[in-house]
């Protein structure tokens, strides 16, 4: 073989190495940086924190607190506030927390709750947690006016079904 084939084939061979490592440097890079990407997620006015304050007569108050997250999680909270004897305006009488998750539409929210935690200080015992599938919320319409969130649902206040609407507040979105 002349020196020139052998010059050819050394030249080549390099070539051909250096372009194959590049190659696979690239995939490995754009394959790693995939999977450390952040999952993105659509603009959505719904996701934050919404809340409602109502006074309860003859003492207390009720605190609202509603999240939702991007991952179709929710979050309900109840916190009844200065109920019992005894107690400042601002002290804790009891909670409800619903964690589950919620599924919506141009109209419709449907929330299903995974788990129900209770605590009432009365009782003077630990949170109750009780792992479950329990629609809330029934037929849930929703409506966003700016930074105020219109639910409409049936609620079963007494052993026939009513249409209640309950509004809430904006308090923080999500980081974008």
């Amino acid at each position: 073989m002349s020196n020139k084939v052998k010059l050819f084939k050394s030249r080549f061979l390099k070539g051909a190495g250096i372009v194959s490592v590049l190659i696979v440097s690239l995939v490995l890079s754009a394959c790693s940086a995939y999977m450390d990407a952040e999952p993105e997620f659509p603009d959505n006015d719904i996701y934050g924190l919404w809340t409602d304050t109502t006074a309860m007569k003859p003492v207390g108050r009720n605190v609202k607190k509603l999240l939702f997250r991007p991952d179709g999680t929710f979050l309900y909270v109840v916190s009844g506030l200065g109920y019992y004897e005894k107690q400042e305006a601002g002290d804790l009488s009891f909670y409800t927390e619903e964690h589950g998750n919620y599924v919506q539409s141009a109209r419709n929210i449907y929330f299903v709750s995974k788990k129900s935690v209770q605590w009432d200080v009365a009782l003077n015992q630990p949170p109750v947690s009780v792992d479950q599938d329990k629609v809330i919320f029934e037929s849930c319409t929703y409506q966003i006016d700016k930074d105020t969130l219109k639910l409409s649902y049936v609620s079963y206040p007494a052993d026939a079904p009513v249409l209640t609407s309950q509004k809430y507040i904006r308090k923080k979105q999500l980081p974008d």
